[in-house]
């Protein structure tokens, strides 16, 4: 299963991605490939922000089976791209509440 575990104070973000789902034999896990290029999505995307000086503090760990993410911010339009993500693997979640769990968040 794979656990995403997020943690949201103000204007503070931290998420640890960890496991694999189990949906399929690696490779061909359609669970977690979407867990791993929606990662991968907000990670470029908080790059983005950290060169435009939107966020502080950017902390990414990638291995394989997880993923750690933390950084701060001060601009509103960021908590759009938090929820946006957060969505992502809601619905993921929702489909495949097997194999991916979200704690914490919105």
């Amino acid at each position: 299963m794979t656990i995403v575990n997020i943690k949201r104070e103000t204007g503070h973000y931290m998420m640890d991605i960890n496991g694999h789902a189990g949906y399929a034999d690696p490779g061909i896990d359609i669970v977690c490939s979407a867990v791993s290029i929606l990662s991968y999505t907000f990670i470029q995307t908080l790059q983005n922000l950290e060169e435009q000086g939107k966020i502080y503090m950017f902390y990414t760990n990638i291995k394989e089976g997880n993923v750690q993410i933390e950084f701060r911010y001060s601009d509103n339009n960021v908590q759009s791209v938090i929820d946006t993500i957060e969505n992502g693997y809601s619905l993921i979640e929702n489909q495949y509440g097997e194999y991916v769990r979200v704690i914490g968040g919105k």
